[in-house]
């Protein structure tokens, strides 16, 4: 825990940025302080006993009131691991839910896009400050959906930009998209990823649908290996996904980890 913690103490401001370069970097520096740390534990190296509760611990740095009972609340009886979630859209989190909506509404009820009037997105509020007209096309919820109406969903590795932008429905949806902090959400789901969608057409008429939470999403109770399969297909293209598949499933049998990297080589290799 010693060796690790002075690899992690980021500033979570990187989500205003621009491009997500940072973000992308702090990420990655996270992973690689966890794994940095278990090899030097491995090799003998050592760091204080009590990194977090000692005089000039992380908890006093931090400042955090009761951080101790916060930190061991539940510990060995909740694993964050079991609330991980599974993107399928290459596209900022909050956004997902809303494309999935105003897609379903759209095909359910066989809309025309070019006779939509307007299109109201409610979020938590805090969703919405992620996503709101944000200058990086695949972090915008405007952009982004609009995006996938006009081409009927988004895909995981590709942009749907900057070709959607000479898309004459593109121009026509996007001054129609309209984002709010949705009440109703704000108190079911305060720190959620639902979200409400509203389209009404120039015949008056209006559809509605709330989705409590995108596909792959924990709450939604998981997914299947099939639909990893076809995730990773699309996403790893280069590696041999189907033995990758085979060996996360028999992920708690395997003695030797460099097995399962070696799944991520390129097929090339």
């Amino acid at each position: 825990m010693a060796l690790v913690s002075f690899n992690t103490n980021a500033l979570a401001n990187f989500y205003a940025e621009k491009r997500h370069i940072s973000k992308s970097l702090c990420n990655g520096q996270f992973a690689s302080a966890g794994v940095t740390a278990a090899l030097m534990a491995a090799a003998g190296l050592e760091g204080h006993e009590d990194i977090l509760g000692s005089p000039f611990g992380a908890l006093q740095a931090w400042g955090i009131e009761g951080g101790r009972d916060l930190l061991t609340r539940d510990l060995g009886k909740k694993f964050s691991i079991m609330g991980a979630n599974f993107k399928f859209l290459n596209a900022g989190y909050p956004i997902h839910s809303p494309v999935e909506a105003a897609t379903t509404l759209v095909a359910k009820h066989g809309i025309d896009l070019a006779r939509i009037e307007s299109i109201y997105v409610g979020m938590p509020s805090t969703s919405m400050l992620i996503v709101d007209n944000r200058d990086m096309h695949n972090i915008c919820l405007q952009d982004m959906l609009s995006a996938a109406l006009v081409l009927g969903g988004l895909k995981l590795r590709e942009s749907p930009f900057p070709e959607a932008l000479d898309h004459p429905l593109f121009s026509h949806l996007r001054p129609r998209v309209t984002l709010r902090g949705d009440p109703e959400l704000d108190r079911d789901q305060p720190m959620g990823r639902g979200a409400i969608v509203a389209i009404t057409t120039t015949d008056g008429a209006t559809v509605r649908l709330r989705v409590e939470a995108p596909t792959g999403h924990s709450s939604r109770g998981g997914v299947s290996w099939d639909d990893l399969a076809g995730k990773w297909h699309e996403g790893l293209p280069e590696c041999d996904v189907d033995r990758l598949i085979a060996l996360g499933q028999r992920l708690e049998d395997l003695e030797d980890i460099n097995e399962l990297l070696d799944g991520f080589y390129t097929r090339n290799h």
